[in-house]
């Protein structure tokens, strides 16, 4: 019976920054080379972030957009079809509980 040879190991480590205003991640497989994600949905240039923003439709109360595309599809809506979203943004310090304190 002849052994089945050992695959070698590979990991990948993930990195996010979740802001209150933009938001990015980053990810580094075993072989160490960092690759930043600079490339989002709806931006006009590369860059490391997008904008922490979510677009929710208020008829089913699903993610409709998120990021710059959020923000793009919302903005560009008549104020009249606006009511029919929900958007988010700027919304990180909200998730905080309200018993939260930092220590010094």
């Amino acid at each position: 019976m002849s052994a089945v040879p050992k695959q070698p190991s590979t990991s990948l480590t993930l990195a996010f920054d979740f802001g209150t205003d933009s938001s990015g991640f980053s990810s580094c497989a075993s072989a160490g080379q960092v690759r930043c994600q600079s490339l989002y949905p709806g931006q006009k240039q590369p860059y490391c972030k997008t904008k922490t923003s979510l677009l929710y439709s208020r008829k089913t109360w699903t993610a409709v957009a998120w990021g710059w595309e959020a923000y793009n599809q919302y903005t560009s809506l008549p104020k009249t079809q606006q009511k029919e979203f929900c958007y988010l943004t700027r919304f990180k310090l909200a998730l905080a509980s309200e018993n939260h304190s930092s220590s010094a």
